[in-house]
């Protein structure tokens, strides 16, 4: 369902961006809210964006637009778990076992 806005275009909320999932636009954060959702700085943001390192739309051809399920997926794969200090301690007398110093 789209619609004219007065000014020419189509209005956000209305919009919908045709993707292999059909994401509506009510599905999309704006850069701010993908920044704090996130806990970056929005220029780190613009910089990941710029590199295509982070999964984004640009609606209108200048307003990037992030759909939320896609940053958490990002995110989740990005997360790794810190060793304990007894757990890096075994980790490193098993390797040492395993591999003696010549």
């Amino acid at each position: 369902m789209q619609h004219e806005n007065p000014h020419g275009g189509e209005t956000l909320r209305q919009a919908v961006i045709t993707q292999p999932g059909q994401l509506a636009a009510n599905d999309l954060i704006d850069l701010e809210a993908a920044a704090r959702f996130l806990g970056f700085k929005k220029s780190y943001l613009y910089k990941l964006t710029s590199s295509r390192q982070i999964p984004f739309y640009k609606y209108g051809g200048r307003l990037i637009m992030f759909d939320r399920a896609a940053l958490e997926t990002w995110r989740a794969a990005r997360l790794q778990a810190v060793p304990t200090q007894a757990e890096a301690a075994a980790s490193a007398a098993a390797y040492c076992a395993a591999k003696p110093l010549r």
